[in-house]
């Protein structure tokens, strides 16, 4: 890699990715928040959410690599602005790609896609059907970004894209939902639910992009975690309390308390607190060697309480 850029450098791992990148290549970094006291050797700019502007850079930096780390994967937005910001910004990132011959792609997706219902198998595939918007609309917008990154990989061969799917991406730097759910004071379940789910550092996700780019996959790729354990096990593991309500209480109480925390926490995604979510990351392992460095101890207590 000599020039990359990077979609979502200011917050979680865009941001230690364009930490980790900025002593082997150029790197270029857009987001639309601000990134107080970056690196003086990282360019970064802060774009509003309008495309023209991804453009103009794109066209004057002619980066080889892009890292498409942006996806909205919180709700603070609405569902139009999501869809807009995640489907139409991802399609046209990936239509400058191939306009400008970029030599290499990566779109960080989510194991989320998969969906979460009571008949899942315990280890997905990456051929495994993406029916987290089946019934739910909200989700859509990611999973069909997924898509679009997919097609887009064997579309356009003269390009190595590569799509990963991590499972729930835990330490200091993440502010996505699934963490800021973790760190309210006391953690709401579903009654009579306990369903099994996966966890990784974020430092393991960064590892594991830069171990990608530097094997040259191309593809998608689940990126497992270094285990599965329970949601009650999570909660308890990074040291929140918890209480159990009903599903109709959850969800006529989660917005509320995620409104107190200052974060969105949509009904939508209640499915995922009852029902088990597993993929399988042996192809991902086979193909790049990848071993997670952080244990689920170690994970769990990179949750830190704001």
């Amino acid at each position: 890699m000599k020039k990359v850029f990077i979609t979502g450098a200011a917050r979680g791992v865009g941001r230690l990715l364009a930490l980790r990148l900025v002593d082997r290549a150029d790197v270029v970094g857009v987001d639309s928040v601000r990134w107080e006291g970056h690196p003086g050797e990282i360019h970064f700019v802060q774009v509003d959410p309008g495309r023209r502007q991804i453009e103009e850079i794109l066209r004057e930096e002619r980066p080889d690599t892009i890292l498409h780390c942006g996806l909205l994967q919180d709700f603070q937005a609405s569902d139009a602005q999501r869809y807009d910001f995640n489907l139409l910004g991802t399609k046209q990132l990936l239509d400058l790609a191939e306009h400008l011959s970029v030599e290499r792609v990566l779109v960080l997706s989510t194991a989320m896609v998969y969906g979460a219902f009571a008949d899942n198998a315990l280890a997905l595939s990456e051929d495994a059907p993406r029916l987290a918007s089946r019934d739910r609309t909200s989700l859509r917008d990611l999973v069909e970004a997924d898509y679009l990154a997919e097609a887009f990989c064997w579309r356009v061969p003269t390009i190595r894209t590569l799509v990963l799917r991590p499972v729930h991406v835990l330490g200091p730097s993440c502010e996505n939902v699934f963490a800021q759910y973790l760190r309210l004071p006391t953690v709401p379940t579903v009654a009579g639910f306990d369903p099994m789910l996966q966890c990784m550092h974020e430092d393991d996700l960064v590892a594991a992009i830069l171990l990608a780019l530097e094997k040259n996959l191309r593809g998608v790729f689940n990126v497992a975690g270094p285990g599965a354990v329970s949601l009650q096990t999570v909660i308890r593991e990074v040291g929140s309390a918890q209480i159990s309500l009903p599903e109709s209480l959850l969800r006529f109480a989660i917005p509320r308390l995620g409104a107190l925390a200052n974060f969105v926490f949509p009904s939508v995604l209640i499915d995922y607190l009852k029902f088990s979510l597993l993929v399988s990351g042996a192809r991902f392992e086979d193909a790049s060697g990848f071993r997670c460095l952080y244990d689920l101890e170690e994970t769990f207590h990179g949750v830190v309480r704001t």
